[in-house]
């Protein structure tokens, strides 16, 4: 488990993509959504509300990042990814849930 959270920074990772999807999300909004104060104030508001929490914080920090921070991310995104290769190129096979919650009980009909 150490290796894996040496290899794996999920909190890294998770600002990595707020910044990555922040940013592309105000780029494909209407142009009074992310033109002049509205942009700035409005966007994200609503993926703070939108997203809650830690992931509506990360989306609104992007959604205000320059074309700087955005390339820096996407810089940063390769990094993490050739790390995460690097430590799963190691084993031969993956065992993971498929879901992150418990199975829903089945109902009989």
């Amino acid at each position: 488990r150490a290796e894996l959270d040496d290899a794996i920074d999920v909190e890294q990772t998770l600002d990595v993509w707020g910044i990555i999807q922040g940013f592309e999300l105000r780029a494909g909004a209407p142009f009074l959504l992310r033109a002049g104060p509205v942009a700035s104030a409005l966007g994200p508001l609503y993926y703070m509300r939108r997203y809650r929490g830690a992931f509506g914080r990360r989306v609104a920090r992007g959604w205000l990042a320059t074309p700087r921070q955005y390339f820096r991310a996407l810089d940063e995104r390769d990094e993490l990814a050739a790390r995460a290769d690097s430590f799963l190129a190691r084993f031969d096979a993956w065992l993971a849930p498929v879901w992150p919650i418990v199975a829903l009980p089945h109902v009989k009909t």
